[in-house]
């Protein structure tokens, strides 16, 4: 089967052997009208190899490009279709997949953003004074105590993954973290609960005195601890 490739090179051949236009036609290799064709092409660029095209215009220029990264890096955490309602305010009618292209052009990629706890100074010091208050409780005390009335309260919205634009090679220096609140993280009333309980079970009868703790006694009481002074 004979390529238009090919049909081109041997219209193109009997052109430069001296052949003129008539007698190319003559052949009957192609249909008139595209032989023509290919040999006005050749005598304009001087190759049979078809120009490329220039493709679909981009939507946006560099300008607006520049503007939709600084809209993105104002609020890392902005989804690509609110980009782009707030790209289209400002003339360019695009795609929330177009704005996510521009983007990677300029290194800009979607990552989960790390967590970080908001401890204050009041957090950390209470946190502190109940591992040493419990630090030696055993599992036999910590099984008297009810846990009750848990609830979590959300003081940043809502507490799945939340997503951030970064270039490739920050992680966390330059895109920032999502911001925990303590009783955002955990059930905030562990502590308290235990604390109420444990004043209501003892208010009444001396502690008994206590035998020696085992390692693995002691191991058992600090991770114990640790849970609930994070839980708090």
């Amino acid at each position: 089967m004979v390529t238009c490739k090919e049909t081109c090179a041997a219209i193109i051949g009997l052109h430069k052997n001296g052949f003129t236009d008539k007698d190319i036609v003559a052949t009957k290799i192609a249909p008139k009208s595209t032989m023509y064709r290919f040999i006005k092409n050749f005598k304009e660029r001087g190759s049979i190899l078809v120009k490329k095209a220039s493709g679909r215009p981009r939507k946006s220029s560099t300008r607006q490009d520049r503007l939709l990264k600084r809209i993105q890096l104002r609020d890392r955490s902005a989804t690509s279709a609110e980009l782009a309602q707030e790209w289209q305010q400002a003339g360019v009618s695009a795609s929330a997949r177009t704005v996510r292209r521009r983007l990677l052009e300029d290194g800009l990629v979607s990552r989960r953003a790390a967590k970080k706890p908001l401890l204050s100074k009041k957090n950390i010091r209470d946190r502190l004074i109940f591992c040493r208050k419990y630090s030696e409780w055993t599992a036999e005390d910590w099984g008297k105590v009810i846990f009750s009335d848990e609830a979590p309260f959300r003081l940043f919205g809502a507490s799945g993954k939340r997503l951030v634009r970064r270039r490739k090679e920050f992680q966390t220096a330059e895109a920032p973290v999502k911001q925990i609140a303590e009783h955002d993280r955990q059930l905030q009333s562990a502590e308290h609960s235990s604390d109420r309980e444990t004043k209501t079970k003892h208010s009444h009868s001396a502690r008994p005195t206590r035998p020696t703790l085992s390692s693995s006694q002691k191991a058992l009481s600090h991770s114990l601890c640790l849970s609930l002074s994070l839980s708090g």
